[in-house]
């Protein structure tokens, strides 16, 4: 089964949804014959990804989310005209905030990497409002 943050993009033409299910595939986001790959490329990919699954609901009720990693650079997801947008870089009074490498985000995103193993093995740690980590799959989940 392929992830959802490869399937979707059905606005998309075939061409450019091929090719993003090629970009998963080669950095090792989907599968498990190449090794993980965790590169600017991969994480615009990723939180494109991220991006398009938020956007399959109201983004109304969406908080400011944003993600701190140890080995890249920050990226956020914030709602605005009504739709989610992720961005690299910092928000400036994010609801929560995820902390982690950008390749545990990345095996995490692609259901690699179980958060509640990550936040036990303390390779996710969380901070701001917990309630939102209890909604943050049905946020984000496909």
């Amino acid at each position: 089964e392929v992830v959802a943050l490869v399937k979707l993009g059905v606005d998309d033409p075939p061409p450019t949804q091929a090719g993003r299910a090629l970009a998963f595939l080669r950095a090792g986001m989907v599968g498990d014959l190449a090794p993980l790959l965790v590169n600017e490329e991969t994480q615009a990919l990723l939180f494109g990804g991220i991006e398009r699954v938020a956007n399959m609901r109201p983004s109304g009720d969406l908080p400011v989310i944003q993600w701190e990693f140890s080995d890249a650079e920050p990226w956020y997801l914030a709602p605005r005209d009504g739709r989610a947008h992720a961005t690299r870089g910092s928000a400036s009074s994010p609801a929560l905030t995820l902390r982690c490498t950008a390749r545990d985000w990345a095996r995490i995103a692609t259901e690699k990497l179980d958060p509640r193993v990550a936040l036990l093995r303390r390779r996710l740690a969380v901070s701001g409002d917990w309630r939102l980590i209890l909604r943050l799959q049905s946020l984000l989940g496909a």
